[in-house]
């Protein structure tokens, strides 16, 4: 987490007062190159302007009124040689500031990973290498047939409008420091997530007073809430903050081991791997973030409930019909319509995209989500406060 502080003669360090950071704030602040300066900047040996480059790498520049008006610093390239008479005609002078040199990163639709062309060659591409990997002996008229298509996508990467990485060089006038460098702008961008978060919990407390039970662990509650298809991002319109995060963040972020990321997760060795892992032996919270593994505990409680209630209401029934009744609760339509009882769909976490818009998906999440709120209930209060929660929903 990046902080500003001073670094204490015993070897510790002490964080800031806000006066301190502020006071630093403004100190930074002011032009990048000054244009009454700029004859000196170009009179630097290269010893000094190496320096001042290496000061300045990585930080802020912004630009008020400009699109992007920030924008990080990977590079500053010196203009050819400045005189007094340059500096005079403001026409000319833009030319003779240094290049701020930014790389940045094409979005995956704008990029050659998007474009249909490349999409479509390289289903032909994969589709006919894997009928040569298939064959006996191939001949060279097929192998060089697989090369040519091979250059191809090759070709079509390298396009300058279709690459990935890109290039951008900007005169340097006009640009203002900050003092504030590209692991600040990484950490600024949790703020959207974190309103979002302090939001949901603070809702929460509506939804445990609806069903008349705090949570022990509140993480829980979120747990059974989420549907598997959510994922966090930041804010309303997530574009801006990957743009702010491509234009001012971090240029290569690392997250976490590559090893983990990248490797491959198909394939028989993978699934060996997993089929032969052991249970725990001691009680482990779950790895995972959606409401799937509540789902299937809750639906067996609900179950275990609902045979309970009926095997007491009705003693002369036998099994066949305490099984019809169990049935007509337990089914997704019915725990749809127990979430709507109680508001659940107001509280769930789901991805925005058109699957959930469709009515029949959005009550199977509901119901799914009524299950899983009951398997969470069940961990963290018993079947006691399941039970009674239950039929609150049912009798609503």
């Amino acid at each position: 987490m990046p902080r500003f502080v001073r670094y204490l003669p015993e070897g510790g360090c002490e964080v800031l007062s806000m006066c301190e950071v502020l006071k630093y704030l403004i100190n930074e602040s002011g032009f990048l190159i000054p244009p009454d300066m700029l004859e000196d900047f170009h009179n630097m040996d290269h010893f000094s302007w190496q320096k001042f480059v290496d000061g300045i790498k990585g930080m802020i520049v912004t630009y008020p009124g400009k699109k992007p008006c920030s924008v990080r610093v990977d590079q500053l390239d010196r203009s050819p040689p400045v005189t007094s008479e340059d500096v005079k005609n403001p026409k000319e002078l833009k030319r003779y500031f240094p290049e701020i040199v930014h790389f940045g990163i094409r979005p995956p639709q704008l990029s050659y990973a998007g474009n249909p062309e490349y999409q479509k060659a390289w289903r032909f591409y994969v589709k006919y290498r894997h009928l040569i990997v298939n064959m006996a002996k191939p001949s060279y008229k097929e192998r060089h047939k697989l090369a040519a298509k091979e250059a191809k996508l090759q070709e079509m990467r390298t396009q300058s409008k279709m690459k990935r990485d890109v290039t951008v060089a900007i005169s340097s006038q006009g640009f203002h420091t900050t003092g504030l460098m590209c692991d600040v702008v990484q950490h600024a961008m949790l703020i959207p997530v974190l309103v979002r978060h302090l939001r949901f919990h603070k809702s929460l407390d509506s939804l445990e007073k609806t069903i008349e039970y705090t949570f022990k662990r509140r993480s829980l509650l979120q747990t059974a809430l989420t549907h598997p298809s959510y994922r966090e991002n930041f804010g309303t319109n997530p574009d801006h903050a990957r743009n702010s995060l491509t234009n001012c963040g971090i240029r290569q972020p690392e997250y976490g081991d590559r090893r983990i990321h990248y490797t491959r997760k198909k394939g028989i060795v993978t699934l060996i791997k997993i089929m032969s892992r052991f249970g725990k032996h001691n009680e482990t919270e779950s790895e995972l973030k959606h409401n799937e593994r509540l789902e299937f505990l809750g639906d067996a409680v609900v179950e275990f409930i609902s045979s309970i209630h009926l095997f007491r209401m009705f003693p002369g029934l036998a099994e066949g019909g305490l099984a019809t009744f169990r049935a007509s609760i337990v089914q997704n339509q019915h725990l749809a319509q127990l979430a709507k009882n109680i508001g659940l769909e107001q509280y769930m976490l789901c991805a925005h995209g058109s699957d959930l818009c469709r009515e029949v998906v959005m009550r199977h999440a509901m119901a799914n989500c009524f299950e899983a709120l009951m398997g969470a209930l069940f961990l963290d209060a018993g079947v006691g406060v399941t039970d009674k929660v239950f039929g609150l929903a049912l009798w609503y």
